[in-house]
Parts: C-alpha cells; structure tokens; sequence
C-alpha cells in the first residue's frame, strides 16, 4: 500500500487531519445558510415519494427501529445512523432545491450535512466540531472536483455521489479524529463507493444516489478508523479514479 504524504490524498488528510481548517468569518455565514438551506429542502422533501419509499424500505429492512438515536427529519422516524443519513440525503435531494457549488459541481451541502448531523446523535458535537468537518468535506470535494471536472460530469458521472462520497469520508473522518494516515485510507476506501451516473436524472435514482454517496463516505470512515487500508493513490494512479473518470492530472492537490 502506498502511504506517501506526497499523493493526492495524502496532501488532503494532512491538511484536513491537522490545523488547516480555520473558519474565516466569510466561510461561518457561508455554513450558517447552508445548514438552514439543507435542514429546510430535508423537511419539505421527507414528504415527497421518494423519500416516503426510501423510509418504507428502510423499516422494511428492519433499519428504522423504536431503539435507534438518528433522526430521519420530517418524520417520527429514528434510525442507525448510516440509514438516516441516507434517508436525509434522499429527502434533502428529492425536489433539487438544494444548494450547488463550483469546482466540484456539487450539491455538496446535501451529502455533507446528513453525515455530520447522523454522527451528532452518537454523541454531543460542538458547534466547531461541526464547521470544521463541513468545511474539511467542502475542501475535499472542491480541490478533488478542480482536478478531475467537469470532464467528469461530461462523461456522465453524477458528481454529487462521485466526488461527494469521498467528501462525507473526509468530514467524517475529521469527527472521528482520525490521523493522516486513517483519513487517508477513509478516502482511498470512499472511491471504492464513489458511484452514481447521469443517466439515472430524471428519475428517484437521482436522489438515491446521493444517499448512497452519504452512507458509503460514512462507512468508509468508520471502517478506516478501525485500520482498513486503500490504496493512497487512487487518484493519480493509472488505474485510478482519476484516469477512469476524468482527464485532467491532479497535480494542482
């Protein structure tokens, strides 16, 4: 496994895991709107059909239980975390009111904040705690989408559950401490679950997908955390997600 600080997703832990993130005022107001912007398009879309569906089939699977902590917004729903941020996402996702950011041509608000809200039912997070994850998820997708897009939307990836997933495994791993080393291995396990095409738009796989991204970053954090490797070069590498997705080398990481 290749470790080096000098790959592309070293160089994010590093700057994600230590003392990088410093919230400007600017960037506050910034976090400040968009949580009431995603908390708002969670509420209204809970009630939209595929959200509704996406909560039956969740109690259906036995996730929805009367002893989980996570709460599914807009409903009397409680689940394991993973399901409801899942279902969170979906429901933030559901009508597209959500925000949107360049360079990664994401909405990344929708994928970053059912993470970070999921992980403050297993316990208390600070209000720092929580601004610095979002912003450690934002730089993440942003220097990632500045490499590899939009030649990646291009192709046809939905870059919301592409990019995002590696974004949630990063504002995850900054709630869970973890060292450069872990992150980076959460990140590198995270293009393991970086999925999701532009050919589903236009249908209830659309926002699915972006609850995919949210439960598939979280896994990929917590599995680091408990010493599960990728491979640190999974961006650059010629095989990488890079080279699969995109076209543009990532030297700028």
């Amino acid at each position: 496994m290749n470790t080096s600080s000098q790959t592309a997703l070293g160089k994010i832990s590093q700057h994600i895991s230590g003392t990088g993130i410093k919230p400007t005022a600017r960037s506050l107001e910034f976090v400040r709107d968009a949580l009431i912007d995603t908390y708002g398009c969670m509420l209204i879309g809970a009630s939209q059909a595929v959200a509704r569906k996406t909560h039956q089939a969740l109690i259906n699977g036995g996730q929805i239980t009367d002893h989980a902590r996570a709460c599914i917004y807009g409903t009397r729903y409680y689940a394991n975390p993973g399901a409801a941020a899942m279902a969170n996402a979906v429901a933030g996702h559901a009508l597209e009111f959500d925000d949107w950011e360049v360079p990664g041509n994401t909405h990344i608000s929708v994928v970053l904040f059912p993470a970070i809200l999921a992980a403050s039912c297993e316990r208390p997070l600070s209000g720092t705690e929580a601004i610095n994850a979002y912003l450690a998820g934002y730089e993440t997708i942003a220097r990632i989408g500045e490499a590899i897009n939009l030649e990646h939307y291009d192709q046809g990836w939905h870059a919301t559950s592409t990019i995002g997933a590696i974004g949630v495994a990063a504002a995850v791993s900054r709630l869970l401490l973890l060292d450069s080393a872990r992150t980076t291995n959460a990140l590198a396990i995270a293009t393991s679950r970086a999925l999701g095409y532009n050919a589903q738009f236009g249908s209830e796989a659309k926002p699915l997908q972006v609850g995919f991204a949210v439960e598939g970053g979280i896994l990929a954090a917590n599995l680091a955390a408990t010493g599960l490797t990728g491979q640190a070069h999974m961006l650059e590498h010629d095989s990488g997600m890079v080279a699969l997705m995109g076209h543009r080398f990532v030297e700028r990481i």
